[in-house]
């Protein structure tokens, strides 16, 4: 497996072929290879190459039969949640909220803190300890760790890792990202919190059944979710590399990364 690069970028055939048929299992599973085929509007040979490939890996197990519409019953495979973790971060204007969940968005574990309101270099340190705090604490094998994705209010710059903040608290000039990942060897994103709480509301909350999305968040923030891809606007990614922050970005094997 390639080393997953969260920066923005157009994904490659195969890793778009690898996050429509994921996607398509955590959001309908249990499901058939052929739903999936009807869903992504891949063919059936492609899609059950994929499956199976993800079967090998430990994140996609088979679920009996489906019923018969004619013929042989399809075999229906589902998501293994326990098969990869991610890391979240509410990094709030007063708190550090970190949890750990699984690929169903269960938590396994959880950790709060005060924000210290002084210093970059305190607030580095704080969520430093209490992503480790939250990983000791959760008993995951740190190998199944994906990515630790960051929430936060203030101007940020995703692709440096900075935060300049508006809210009487320390601006984070430092790249915040960087650290990050060098201390726990996982990639880590930092996007918006009214845009990470968007796409967690499409992907595992009341949006699951809708394309687009506003989410009104904090009463001045709004997410915007256009057809399964997070939109940025003007001062944003292209269209084309568009962000998606997807718990799939870590762990759809040969799609090492995800806009």
């Amino acid at each position: 497996m390639k080393t997953m690069e969260l920066e923005d970028h157009a994904l490659t055939e195969r890793e778009r072929k690898n996050v429509s048929i994921l996607e398509a299992i955590k959001r309908y599973g249990p499901i058939s290879r052929t739903d999936i085929s009807k869903l992504t509007k891949l063919n059936i040979v492609t899609v059950s190459n994929y499956v199976n490939n993800f079967i090998e890996q430990g994140l996609v197990i088979e679920k009996g039969l489906d019923i018969s519409s004619g013929g042989r019953r399809p075999t229906i495979v589902v998501l293994n949640p326990k098969s990869s973790y991610v890391v979240g971060v509410d990094l709030g204007v007063f708190h550090v909220l970190t949890v750990l969940a699984d690929l169903e968005g269960n938590i396994i574990s959880h950790s709060r803190s005060d924000r210290p309101r002084d210093t970059a270099d305190n607030v580095v340190s704080t969520l430093t300890r209490e992503i480790e705090k939250t990983i000791q604490s959760s008993g995951v094998d740190p190998k199944k760790i994906r990515g630790i994705q960051i929430g936060a209010s203030g101007v940020i710059d995703r692709e440096v890792g900075t935060i300049r903040c508006t809210e009487g608290v320390a601006s984070i000039y430092v790249p915040i990202t960087s650290l990050l990942s060098d201390r726990f060897k996982m990639p880590v994103k930092l996007e918006h919190d009214v845009t990470t709480a968007a796409y967690g509301e499409w992907s595992l909350g009341a949006g699951t059944d809708v394309d687009i999305m506003l989410f009104m968040y904090s009463g001045v923030g709004c997410g915007m979710i256009i057809n399964g891809e997070i939109y940025h606007g003007i001062s944003g990614p292209p269209a084309r590399s568009r962000s998606r922050i997807s718990w799939t970005s870590a762990t759809s094997g040969s799609a090492t990364s995800r806009p």
